[in-house]
């Protein structure tokens, strides 16, 4: 086997390794943190609501407004299409 084709081989598996990462988020959404949710997403929209604590003693910064989206819903959704 020469270097020419041990490097394209070594290439179709990244590329085959970062189609399968997609078909994973396709379908069990996980939060890979920046691949998939931006920044101005917040963890309701981005169907993450279930890692915040509200019961948190202190508080924590934005908790106000996350606690008015819950109530009022959201205005957009995280979705792919595949």
């Amino acid at each position: 086997m020469d270097i020419t084709t041990l490097v394209t081989f070594v290439a179709f598996l990244a590329l085959f390794a970062i189609i399968g990462l997609s078909s994973v988020i396709q379908k069990k959404k996980p939060s890979l943190g920046g691949h998939d949710i931006k920044i101005d997403d917040t963890p309701i929209e981005a169907e993450l609501g279930f890692a915040v604590s509200f019961k948190k003693e202190g508080g924590f910064f934005g908790k106000d407004a996350l606690l008015k989206q819950k109530e009022e819903g959201i205005k957009k959704r995280w979705c792919s299409f595949y």
